[in-house]
């Protein structure tokens, strides 16, 4: 969801609570009293709290009217998305493609993206935008190139950015037919049979350099 409206205040103790650490294990660690605090409204009406470095907040204290018809728990228990690296399995590889998934942090003022899990994107709540798309990874360099750059061209219109963090042949597997197998089986043998040629070229003797002709005195 988009955020619409956004407003700020100063907070009282005991007011707001750290969301990361309460999902970690439970405790309950403040934001201190006099501290500013903003508010983010989403066009679902949804509140978001945060400090001024972005680190979400849950409200303890003195709910405002809309909030109080709402369970605090439910609202802002949001999943932290951890980055995911993807490591190629010989499946993959065999399959040709994988599905990848993308999200950013939409209170990030960077617009950063980062690659996720399948599992992290179904965790993904409204703090964040998301997509996932379809990578090739066999077959010609220039079509499997020429595939993935189209998938990036259409996901840029829903995923703004997404065409220019990734690298087209990124994971690409020069996956070889049998056809490609004799090509160069011949290749070798050719190169072998040059190398012989060579070797069979009988050497000529050097010519003698820089001869003088002896000349007889009369």
């Amino acid at each position: 969801m988009a955020i619409e409206r956004v407003e700020s205040g100063i907070s009282k103790k005991w007011e707001f609570i750290y969301m990361k650490d309460y999902d970690e294990d439970g405790t309950e660690y403040p934001l201190r009293k006099g501290r500013r605090y903003i508010v983010h409204y989403d066009t679902d009406k949804n509140e978001t709290y945060t400090d001024e470095k972005n680190n979400i907040l849950i409200r303890r204290n003195n709910h405002t009217l809309y909030s109080q018809y709402k369970k605090v728990k439910s609202i802002y228990r949001e999943v932290y998305l951890k980055p995911y690296q993807i490591y190629l399995t010989e499946k993959m590889i065999k399959k040709g493609t994988i599905t990848r998934y993308f999200v950013k942090y939409i209170l990030d003022g960077e617009d950063r993206i980062f690659e996720v899990s399948k599992q992290g994107f179904g965790q993904a709540g409204s703090l964040y935008k998301k997509v996932s798309l379809e990578w090739s990874l066999t077959g010609s360099k220039i079509g499997v190139g020429n595939k993935n750059k189209s998938t990036l061209y259409w996901k840029e219109v829903q995923f703004k950015g997404i065409r220019d963090f990734l690298d087209p042949l990124e994971f690409y597997q020069k996956v070889l037919t049998p056809n490609d197998v004799v090509m160069e089986r011949l290749q070798k043998l050719q190169q072998q049979d040059s190398g012989k040629n060579i070797k069979d070229i009988p050497k000529s003797s050097p010519k003698s350099k820089g001869s003088k002709l002896t000349t007889t005195g009369y």
